[in-house]
């Protein structure tokens, strides 16, 4: 994710609190930047999937904190962003997706 992404993101997250730690609903409810790309037209008679709004599911319960059960946005985004893995020497240009970074 790259700093203007973030800064849009952040920017709709501010709309429903001012809060850096957030709850599952407003996570939920906050646009964010794979919402039209991940999303598709069902067909008629098919079942709705709201891809977008399992994946927001699946990224909160991966980054929330197990203990409070709250997603702190300043973490969340810079796991996103792999700005804190990458930043050590032995690591760098370790991870160049989010998903080598979950499953290499």
């Amino acid at each position: 994710m790259n700093e203007e992404r973030r800064k849009f993101y952040m920017s709709h997250i501010k709309q429903f609190t001012d809060k850096n730690e957030i709850d599952l609903l407003i996570f939920l409810n906050c646009p964010a930047w794979y919402d039209i790309t991940e999303g598709s037209k069902s067909r008629p008679n098919q079942e709705k999937f709201d891809r977008p709004m399992q994946i927001k599911q699946l990224l909160f319960k991966i980054h929330k904190n197990s203990e409070t059960g709250l997603l702190s946005m300043d973490q969340y985004l810079r796991s996103l962003s792999l700005v804190d893995y990458n930043s050590e020497e032995e690591s760098f240009g370790l991870f160049k997706t989010y998903y080598s970074f979950l499953f290499d």
